[in-house]
């Protein structure tokens, strides 16, 4: 019921403020939204498939701050940052939901500045963001999560040219998880653009990623840098999870859709209506349709698609906007139809994870949706029993992480 409300909410403020450009209370919302995005991750129970993993490492693998050498700091389960943040808050003798709060705050708040920074239609990208990326980056990647919005800020600067402001931001996200550590070749693609080079790389990174492959195999593990968590739930890597094959529907549906719908956008926005604003941009969105695209054989890649999805989330919700705003020949309510008729595809796209089996998982009849509802609170604290079912077969094997201490949480 808590999505649905939110949900309601996005959708009424996208009306009022980003369609029909009201300003009333506008600054109140902003803050409003991102407050219930922090409380909604913030004070969650027993919701998302790694925060189970987190909980287990937190009360019995997290070390007293007074414990830790330095040798500690790189050879933990976590990154430097991560056991450090742990470690502070397992000290000071707080449960686990400080870390979830901490984390939620740091991300949605980040988050909300680079939106803010890079469109007047905030609302269209909380509400895009709340049915794509809010569930990985707040109730599963919390350390990538981290990572992922001081990255996003670190990009910003190097447009800039505030190199050392970046990479400063760049070594901050390593120490919180080591797959940004790629990010640190970021100059690298500040020229990449949408002409024939461009188009070239989007068109080879299929066969390439296959080819790299067959080339390195199972080597190719190590891009993922974040073995620890599903390692120590499960005892090993299944590498049928980071490489597929996969048919017509999955190119249709996993790739095309988002590619699709985020050059069409890059072309209406930046061609046609030379908005140089996002016209900046563009190197990132290539790299994110790189990596989906490569996502096709190598799945292990999709997780640095996630640091440059927000930059998709900017260029889908201006292209809902304008759509509406730009046409005089038809009504408001028309053309709010309209896009959302456009749009729905890529909205089944945005779906289409819930209604997956989990991975390793056992019982079929799972779906990844069960993982994050019905919504439950460390105030009250309610079991869903096709949630525990879930866990307790999601790894395949007896995970004393899969037990319920309520009193722990």
């Amino acid at each position: 019921m808590v999505y649905l409300v939110v949900l309601i909410l996005l959708a009424y403020l996208i009306c009022r403020y980003d369609i029909l450009d009201g300003n009333i209370n506008r600054v109140f919302w902003e803050r409003c939204i991102v407050f219930m995005f922090i409380v909604i991750a913030g004070f969650r129970y027993r919701i998302g498939g790694d925060t189970i993993n987190y909980l287990e490492i937190f009360y019995h693998e997290t070390p007293y701050l007074w414990e830790i050498s330095f040798d500690d700091l790189f050879n933990s389960t976590f990154e430097p940052l991560g056991l450090l943040l742990f470690s502070v808050v397992f000290s000071v003798g707080g449960k686990f939901f400080v870390i979830q709060l901490i984390q939620a705050i740091f991300v949605n708040i980040l988050l909300f500045r680079f939106f803010k920074k890079h469109t007047q239609y905030v609302f269209s990208c909380f509400f895009l963001y709340f049915i794509w990326m809010y569930i990985y980056y707040d109730f599963e990647e919390l350390r990538a999560g981290i990572s992922v919005v001081l990255c996003l800020l670190g990009n910003d600067y190097l447009l800039e040219k505030k190199w050392l402001k970046g990479y400063l931001l760049y070594l901050i996200a390593v120490f919180f998880h080591y797959s940004s550590i790629l990010l640190l070749l970021t100059p690298l693609f500040l020229l990449l653009r949408f002409n024939i080079v461009g188009v070239f790389l989007i068109i080879m990174s299929i066969p390439v990623s296959s080819l790299l492959l067959k080339l390195f195999g199972d080597y190719l593990l190590l891009l993922n840098l974040d073995s620890q968590i599903s390692m120590k739930a499960s005892g090993y890597i299944n590498s049928d999870e980071h490489t597929q094959a996969v048919g017509i529907w999955y190119y249709l549906v996993d790739v095309s859709f988002p590619v699709f719908y985020v050059m069409i956008s890059y072309w209406y926005l930046c061609v046609k209506n030379h908005n140089e604003k996002l016209h900046k941009l563009q190197p990132f969105v290539i790299l994110a349709i790189l990596f989906l695209c490569m996502s096709v054989n190598l799945d292990i890649v999709r997780r640095y698609m996630h640091f440059y999805a927000p930059y998709l989330i900017v260029f889908y919700a201006v292209m809902f906007v304008e759509l509406i705003k730009n046409d005089a020949k038809v009504t408001k309510s028309l053309a709010l139809l309209r896009s959302i008729a456009f749009f729905f595809p890529l909205f089944y796209y945005f779906s289409a994870t819930y209604r997956e089996v989990p991975q390793r998982m056992l019982d079929k009849s799972c779906r990844n949706y069960q993982k994050y509802y019905p919504y439950s609170s460390v105030l009250e604290k309610s079991l869903s029993d096709k949630r525990e079912k879930l866990f307790r077969n999601l790894y395949n094997i007896d995970a004393k992480h899969t037990d319920i201490r309520v009193n722990e949480y």
